[in-house]
């Protein structure tokens, strides 16, 4: 969801590519996914080909398993991106501070170069924790409910057609109607914005896109058959997931 999201905010005159869990879009084409963060030769043939079908800038879902299997060593992010940390993905890390440890590489040059700006959710945990080892040279943005954030959700409320908020940045503020339901998708289009911003692109410009967003497939999906109840179509197929879906 924050991949699409910051795919659909930075669009403009140039083409944006996208590498995720659904699909790749490489420009010219869109293909099926095979895996989240493909291997290193796929990734930067596939980077090669956006660059050929006009794409100037890319988005990259990067799993902590790419990381560690280095399936991205030597990638310069603009931006860098941490969402969360749950304990979903254990079974191959074996404990909570190596997970941690694998997805700090990403923000702390140990994966090759730090990324220009990093941006971090407060909201979580293991975020001020992370945002402690960022370098200073890098620019960090913050997001979240919390009110340390610097990209932040007040005056929240939550409905099953929408998600309704004041948001509030270092240079302003602005009413938000989400088409994105749920506290967990709030926190996915704050990452968004934040990176965006962190980007220096302009909230009041590339907000004007947000309602035509049309969702992505599998994710919270709307299904609307003038039925007399709510029918929503998630991936969510683990413990953390399906709780956060169900919520």
């Amino acid at each position: 969801t924050v991949t699409h999201l910051i795919q659909h905010f930075l669009n403009g005159d140039h083409k944006v590519g996208l590498l995720g869990t659904i699909n790749y879009d490489l420009g010219a084409r869109t293909v099926p996914s095979f895996r989240t963060t493909p291997e290193s030769l796929d990734v930067y043939g596939m980077l090669a080909q956006m660059r050929e079908a006009g794409c100037r800038q890319a988005v990259v879902e990067i799993s902590s398993h790419g990381i560690d299997q280095q399936r991205v060593q030597g990638l310069r992010l603009g931006a860098a991106v941490f969402t969360n940390l749950s304990s979903e993905h254990l079974d191959y890390h074996a404990t909570t501070d190596a997970y941690f440890n694998v997805k700090t590489r990403l923000f702390n040059g140990e994966n090759g170069a730090a990324p220009k700006v990093a941006v971090v959710n407060l909201d979580d945990r293991h975020g001020a924790q992370l945002a402690a080892r960022i370098p200073a040279e890098v620019r960090t943005v913050t997001f979240g409910e919390t009110p340390a954030a610097q990209v932040r959700a007040e005056n929240i409320v939550y409905t099953l057609k929408s998600t309704n908020f004041k948001l509030i940045w270092p240079a302003g503020e602005m009413l938000i109607e989400s088409p994105l339901v749920g506290s967990y998708n709030l926190s996915n289009l704050l990452a968004a914005i934040a990176t965006a911003y962190g980007l220096g692109r302009d909230p009041f410009v590339f907000l004007a896109k947000l309602r035509a967003f049309k969702g992505i497939p599998g994710r919270m999906e709307r299904i609307e058959e003038g039925q007399e109840f709510q029918v929503l179509v998630d991936y969510a197929h683990t413990a953390n997931s399906l709780r956060a879906a169900l919520g």
